[in-house]
């Protein structure tokens, strides 16, 4: 039964080191049904969370001690197992279909740039000039005023430390240039504070609020007292 098991995950593309992996995990669920004489054909729900929980338990216990991680890829073999015997006629169902073990997700860990990188980010970012080979295009102004908005933006996330939902959030009567400060409302996540500006960045925002905003505004249909105006799509 094993080996047609294994030409099933190989028909799948499965690499030899998986198919390898997941045959074992086939093999070890098997002859821990064949303890209490279970046959695989009359296995259900019941027997498969008592295997899930042998292989939570210490190996104290007489368990195998693994992780939610470990024990949701062995409940992913033994999902794949029962899909393939449907599929061989030797039973009508999968116990298991919608069984899911809990605190089994891996969060995803994104690299950290440190003060250089992000220094350079924001460098980088160019706004362009009406020396732009594009200029004589329809699209050319507003796109030249987000790219302005959008280094405002970067500005603040980079040295105030924002984040994008206190970003959309921010309102004119929050940013008061005249004493280089931002005022960031609290949310459930965070408290409220208020952060001081560098100059330079006091320059840019000037420059944002009363010349690139007030361009950005022909593009709205309505008065906002948002002090970043999203730009529309092409044509409108």
């Amino acid at each position: 039964m094993s080996n047609s098991f294994k030409e099933h995950l190989q028909s799948q593309g499965k690499s030899k080191s998986t198919i390898t992996h997941y045959n074992s995990y086939a093999l070890g669920f098997l002859a821990w049904l064949d303890i209490d004489g279970t046959e695989i054909e009359n296995t259900t729900a019941k027997e498969i969370l008592s295997y899930l929980n042998h292989l939570q338990k210490p190996v104290s216990q007489g368990g195998k001690g693994q992780e939610n991680k470990t024990r949701s890829i062995r409940l992913n073999v033994i999902k794949q197992f029962f899909n393939w015997q449907i599929e061989q006629g030797a039973r009508a169902d999968n116990p298991i279909a919608h069984l899911k073990i809990r605190g089994s997700k891996t969060k995803k860990l994104y690299p950290i740039l440190d003060k250089q990188q992000l220094d350079s980010l924001y460098n980088e970012y160019c706004v362009p000039t009406e020396n732009d080979p594009r200029a004589n295009r329809n699209w050319f102004a507003y796109y030249k005023l987000s790219r302005a908005r959008n280094k405002a933006i970067l500005s603040l996330m980079i040295n105030q430390g924002l984040t994008t939902p206190e970003v959309n959030r921010l309102q004119l009567n929050d940013l008061n240039l005249k004493e280089g400060i931002v005022f960031i409302g609290g949310s459930r996540r965070s408290n409220e504070r208020t952060l001081e500006l560098k100059s330079n960045q006091i320059i840019e925002l000037m420059e944002y609020r009363y010349t690139t905003r007030v361009e950005l505004l022909k593009f709205c249909k309505t008065e906002t007292a948002n002090v970043f105006i999203s730009t529309p799509p092409v044509g409108k």
